[in-house]
């Protein structure tokens, strides 16, 4: 009888040291996991030497001067850099890259781009005690165009900033998702117009820029353009 007991004793002791041994293998694949993916940004400024659609015509590779093509499955990026190409205008492209298990290849995409030497600031914006509505004129600084991450966007979006008097958040970036707005401004941009831009003080996001209500051209083109 204490033969068996023994037996199954032994028996029990294995069994548990079988389960640790699998837990602890199971952690330290999720843990190796974890741990093999990297989330890096890189940036590339200079002029867009080229810009290779696909098939569809809504995914491209862009390639700023003699750096790595880096793809982008973003329409409105893809147009930009070769708007941005056909004018010879410099930009900054901002990669993403995402690692993967060990030993496959890691991926590179476009996850903004923008037009380079210029004023504008970081994109957050001070925060105030309330929310109040305020007014900026003059003309469009710059324009980055940003893929959708995180849980704040669930569309792409851009973000504005406005080269105008001395006024409260001058020269700051503000966001907005209409890429309407978007494209306006950077039609704005490329054409020298004046703009109007009303915007919101946001309280609530501390390090997020401030919501742009409204957004319009005030001028419609230089007397050079004109004649």
């Amino acid at each position: 009888m204490m033969k068996k007991y023994l037996k199954s004793i032994k028996k029990l002791q294995l069994a548990k040291s079988i389960l640790v041994g699998s837990i602890f293998l199971i952690c330290s694949s999720s843990a190796l996991a974890w741990f093999s993916f990297s989330d890096n940004e890189t940036k590339y400024s200079g002029i867009v030497s080229n810009v290779s659609f696909q098939k569809s015509g809504t995914t491209c590779s862009i390639t700023v001067d003699k750096n790595p093509a880096i793809s982008s499955d973003r329409k409105h990026i893809c147009d930009f850099a070769n708007e941005a190409k056909e004018s010879n205008r410099k930009v900054s492209l901002y990669s993403h890259q995402i690692g993967h298990f060990l030993g496959e290849d890691e991926s590179y995409h476009v996850s903004a781009i923008g037009f380079a030497d210029i004023k504008a600031q970081t994109v957050s914006v001070e925060k105030e005690n309330v929310r109040f509505k305020y007014m900026l004129q003059g003309k469009v600084e710059n324009v980055i165009y940003s893929k959708a991450h995180g849980d704040l966007h669930t569309t792409d979006h851009c973000h504005i900033a406005i080269n105008g008097p001395a006024v409260r958040n001058n020269l700051k970036y503000h966001d907005s998702l209409d890429m309407n707005i978007c494209r306006l401004a950077k039609d704005a941009f490329y054409t020298g117009m004046q703009v109007r831009m009303i915007a919101t003080a946001d309280n609530t996001r501390r390090g997020w820029p401030n919501k742009i209500d409204s957004f319009q051209v005030t001028q419609c083109c230089t007397r050079s353009q004109r004649n």
